[in-house]
């Protein structure tokens, strides 16, 4: 396909989903294979070197294997944009605020970045940093029609200011706590099932 290098995903994070001996038995293959591999990132193999790395663990078993703030310090390493899975950490550190002081109108520029995109298994852009919204790589390419994705067009128009008024309509209901970002709100507003469905598909 013309790759040449794989970029192998390697920390406490992945080790709850992933046991460490998989990204270190594909690194060790690409080594064997002479193909270009790095692990990223390679500064966590000390911290998970102590743990049992043909299981996955949870974060209490991490938390006493490595260390009882490995999640803050794991994402202060990564230098996070706390997106996707990593909202669960912003809230969890991050003080809560009304929807009006963190609604933003501009186009959410990142929904077409290329600097860290993902593909997944079934060749769907997954945009940086972003979960609920996954659209075919090649309607990336090749341009959107209009009107098949409101959500991402939403976001892309007026960013989570559109997508709030958008979701409004269709009768979510905001949350009287408040949220920790726009990014947070947004991802309430896309994967909250008693809410609305606003899953792009």
């Amino acid at each position: 396909m013309g790759a040449h290098t794989l970029c192998i995903s390697l920390d406490p994070f992945h080790a709850e989903y992933v046991p460490v001996k998989f990204p270190l038995y594909l690194a060790d293959i690409c080594r064997r294979a002479n193909f270009g591999y790095f692990l990223w990132q390679e500064r966590f193999l000390p911290a998970l070197s102590g743990i049992d790395s043909n299981k996955t663990h949870n974060r209490a078993e991490l938390e006493k294997l490595i260390s009882s703030d490995y999640v803050i310090k794991t994402a202060q390493n990564y230098r996070l944009h706390m997106g996707g899975r990593a909202i669960n950490i912003e809230e969890e550190y991050s003080v809560r605020k009304s929807v009006d002081l963190i609604v933003d109108s501009r186009p959410c520029r990142r929904l077409l970045s290329s600097d860290h995109f993902h593909v997944d298994l079934n060749s769907k852009f997954i945009p940086p940093g972003c979960t609920g919204i996954a659209i075919p790589l090649e309607e990336i390419v090749r341009g959107i029609p209009d009107g098949k994705y409101p959500v991402f067009e939403a976001l892309l128009s007026g960013g989570v200011s559109e997508l709030l008024r958008y979701s409004l309509t269709l009768g979510f209901v905001e949350s009287p706590k408040g949220y920790t970002s726009g990014c947070a709100l947004c991802f309430h507003i896309s994967v909250n099932p008693q809410n609305l469905y606003v899953y792009e598909q």
